[in-house]
């Protein structure tokens, strides 16, 4: 029996098997949420051979829904029509767990995909006392991990912002003026435009660490 697991993101598809495999791909979910099902479709294909689905997801955030329960509703609707296997879900307070009970409380899959990177981290670490850092490209967790399990000072995004364990700091969409108030220009120092037109994706591109990539014309 193999397993894979998918995370719904905003601007991203995340797809992981158990040997190993990891695809992504870039789906810009706020504008073309109608295309769900076939970018998940495409994504499970490249997964491809597993017998088991787990899912998470952060796409319910996306301005296109009404409000997160229609978001956590259709990304669900979404992956089981592109599912050939019936997927589980990951719940913030309950693990993993059927998708009948994720869409009879479909907050309680909202936003939980970092909650079981901390599970699965604090089971690593057994009994120790460490600090789980995931830098993605939209925000970054901060989450201590003790006695085998995650200790979070809160579980929804607003707690968490609150605690200081959910920043709005990544490696490519964060803004460079929600960073930086100025910046050195001429020997000069400049205050920043309150516009989008760089992020943190331009900074890794200038310093070589991120390779560029010609279809992305987003700033």
């Amino acid at each position: 029996m193999s397993a894979a697991g998918i995370d719904i993101g905003g601007a991203n598809l995340k797809g992981a098997r158990d040997d190993g495999l990891v695809v992504t791909r870039p789906f810009p979910l706020w504008r073309e949420h109608d295309g769900l099902p076939q970018a998940v479709e495409e994504l499970l294909a490249a997964l491809q051979p597993f017998d088991r689905l787990a899912v998470t997801m952060t796409g319910e955030l996306c301005d296109c829904y009404a409000n997160k329960e229609e978001g956590v509703l259709h990304i669900l609707a979404s992956v089981e029509e592109a599912a050939e296997t019936t997927p589980n879900v990951w719940l913030i307070d309950g693990g993993l767990s059927s998708i009948e009970m994720a869409r009879a409380e479909p907050l309680r899959a909202a936003a939980a995909n970092w909650h079981a990177l901390a599970t699965w981290a604090a089971g690593l670490e057994g009994n120790g006392d460490s600090l789980l850092v995931d830098v993605g490209s939209t925000t970054t967790d901060i989450i201590r991990l003790v006695a085998a399990a995650p200790n979070c000072g809160g579980l929804t995004d607003t707690e968490r912002l609150r605690s200081g364990e959910l920043v709005y700091t990544g490696v490519r969409r964060t803004p460079v003026c929600s960073i930086l108030e100025e910046a050195d220009l001429g020997g000069k120092a400049s205050p920043l435009a309150a516009e989008h037109f760089a992020t943190t994706l331009d900074i890794w591109l200038l310093l070589g660490e991120l390779s560029e990539d010609p279809a992305c014309l987003s700033t």
